[in-house]
């Protein structure tokens, strides 16, 4: 994929924009659970009605910007990322019409035409997958840890527990479905040849009545590769409400120590009657920043096991921008 880098220099701009605005998003996202733990614990239980509305207010700006720096930073990864995909589409297309008819028959035209569409869609949609995540899931996971553990570390230990489980199931996704990507790859150049075939050749095949037979022939070849597709998405699919199901297990773990903690409490003394009064507002914060660690886990999981499909499909285009073409034009005609 690195051999591909160079076309991005004409979108540095938007790049570097783009990792701009995904710091504030991820920054400003920070701060709002410690924000609405101030509420709680100064404002609410202690009944001040202007604190509320100031720290509320405060908040209402900074999720402002947030929501602005998170389209700001989608903006700039889609101007990216399209851009980079037309122009390596643009190097493939005038690649192709150099080359002679041998060189063409070398690859296939089908497997061409794919690579020319599909390959590249892959790649885009890697990049900007990169582009989001690259930046915004390592600041939300180490960023949720710290504020969390500033938060409670005694819970904060089981954090370090869940996020290994999802590491691991991801490993296991990754490993089932990255030999899956070439497959189905070959079988996408499989049905676009069946399909020029029958294109190219319908007089043909009406003239020698095989009309069944091919269309036959093009059912089995989309069938095979829908069937195929369908396997890794239900395989992948299973990311997202793993983690949710991991969510919804460690918070109700974490609430029934908390209350087995504040039941330990006596709320006749002053100190530990303050500890419980803050306990209410830590909690909730420290349950949105577990949520965003797991969430920045799955994040990170998916730019895993969409990257070695991005490889398959770079290490196509490349082979078709290596090709030294056979026939050369003579010096002197």
């Amino acid at each position: 994929m690195l051999k591909l880098a160079h076309y991005l220099k004409p979108l540095r701009l938007f790049a570097a924009l783009t990792i701009l605005f995904s710091t504030m998003h991820s920054g400003l996202s920070l701060m709002l659970p410690r924000l609405l733990a101030s509420i709680i614990n100064n404002g609410i239980s202690e009944g001040r009605k202007g604190y509320i509305l100031l720290i509320g207010g405060i908040m209402l700006v900074l999720s402002a910007f947030s929501a602005i720096a998170a389209i700001a930073s989608n903006y700039c990864s889609s101007r990216t990322a399209t851009g980079f995909g037309r122009a390596v589409r643009k190097a493939v297309f005038f690649k192709v019409e150099s080359l002679s008819q041998c060189d063409i028959d070398g690859i296939g035209t089908p497997s061409l035409i794919t690579r020319n569409t599909n390959d590249i869609t892959k790649i885009q949609d890697m990049l900007m997958t990169i582009l989001r995540t690259l930046i915004t899931a390592p600041l939300m996971m180490i960023g949720g840890a710290i504020m969390a553990f500033s938060m409670n570390k005694e819970l904060s230990s089981i954090m370090f527990l869940v996020v290994p489980v999802i590491i691991v199931i991801t490993f296991l996704v990754a490993k089932k479905v990255i030999p899956m990507f070439e497959k189905v790859q070959k079988k996408t150049d499989m049905l676009n040849q069946i399909l020029r075939e029958k294109l190219g050749g319908i007089r043909v095949i009406r003239a020698f009545n095989r009309s069944k037979y091919e269309d036959n022939r093009f059912r089995l070849s989309n069938l095979d590769l829908t069937s195929l597709a369908l396997k890794i998405s239900r395989i992948m699919a299973g990311i997202l409400p793993l983690s949710v199901l991991l969510i919804f297990l460690v918070t109700v773990f974490i609430i029934g120590v908390t209350s087995k903690q504040l039941n330990a409490l006596d709320v006749a003394i002053p100190l530990q009657k303050l500890q419980v009064e803050n306990t209410v507002g830590n909690l909730q914060a420290f349950l949105v920043y577990l949520a965003m660690m797991i969430g920045a886990v799955a994040m990170g999981a998916e730019m895993f096991i969409m990257l070695p499909r991005a490889a398959i499909s770079a290490k196509r285009i490349n082979e078709v921008l290596a090709i030294e073409t056979k026939i050369t034009e003579s010096a002197t005609p």
